[in-house]
């Protein structure tokens, strides 16, 4: 198991550096990617765990309880979300505290008065920071329905 939290680490470090490097014109320190990386690797850690305790009846015996992937959204999603959101501000926070230029780059609003709208960087940023969240969802919500549904 500390191979693959290891493993989540070095990529999704890979991945800040290179995502945050190309989408802003300041790119995001070595530092901050490095732990960003780490948060990444320990909230999909987290994220593994409740996702297993969720999806427990589905995989404690494979096949014996089939499963639609309704049956699997409907009691991770909000776990999802809520692990998302924490993710993504302690993201913020390290950018903010370990990469001055890409922080400053990242603006939530841009405008005044009644022309403020959500910036683009924002929403680039909330990309970049959920996309590994995502695809780990993704991967165990179709584990768990192969194993659901495996011919017994």
């Amino acid at each position: 198991m500390l191979a693959i939290v290891i493993g989540w680490a070095f990529a999704t470090f890979l991945y800040f550096k290179v995502a945050f490097d190309a989408a802003f014109y300041d790119g995001i320190t070595i530092v901050a990617a490095l732990i960003c990386g780490i948060l990444s690797s320990v909230c999909i850690f987290f994220g593994s765990g409740v996702y297993a305790h969720k999806l427990l009846r589905f995989n404690w015996t494979p096949g014996a309880v089939p499963a639609r992937v309704p049956d699997l959204l409907s009691p991770t999603l909000l776990p999802f979300i809520l692990i998302c959101i924490v993710h993504s501000l302690l993201l913020r926070l390290v950018i903010f505290g370990f990469s001055k230029g890409l922080s400053r780059d990242i603006s939530v609003f841009e405008g005044y008065g009644r022309n403020k709208q959500v910036s683009e960087e924002i929403v680039i940023f909330l990309l970049i920071s959920v996309a590994p969240m995502a695809l780990h969802y993704a991967m165990s919500v179709w584990g768990t329905y192969r194993n659901a549904n495996k011919e017994v």
